[in-house]
């Protein structure tokens, strides 16, 4: 029985550290939009405003629908965040 424990335990961490990877590289796909704005994201917010608010606003802007591309497999191609799920946490999330 504490040998099952145990290699629960250790697939349990090792799925935390998957996941941790997993944030770390979309968030790092989410900075690189953040300092050179794609296409798709001049197309959706614009020109980055000049005034630090706004910037500031902008910018999370940026990031948030980079992390929702990343998450949701959005492919390249695709405009925006894609079509609305159906229901559920995705649709949750895409609004």
């Amino acid at each position: 029985m504490s040998q099952i424990r145990g290699e629960r335990d250790g697939l349990d961490r090792c799925v935390a550290d998957l996941e941790r990877e997993t944030r770390g590289v979309r968030d790092e796909l989410a900075e690189r939009q953040v300092a050179q704005p794609s296409a798709l994201a001049r197309r959706m917010f614009g020109v980055r405003p000049e005034q630090y608010r706004r910037a500031e606003q902008y910018d999370r802007g940026v990031r948030e629908v980079a992390r929702y591309r990343v998450e949701h497999h959005v492919a390249g191609e695709t405009p925006g965040l894609g079509p609305e799920p159906d229901a559920g946490a995705e649709r949750s999330a895409w609004r």
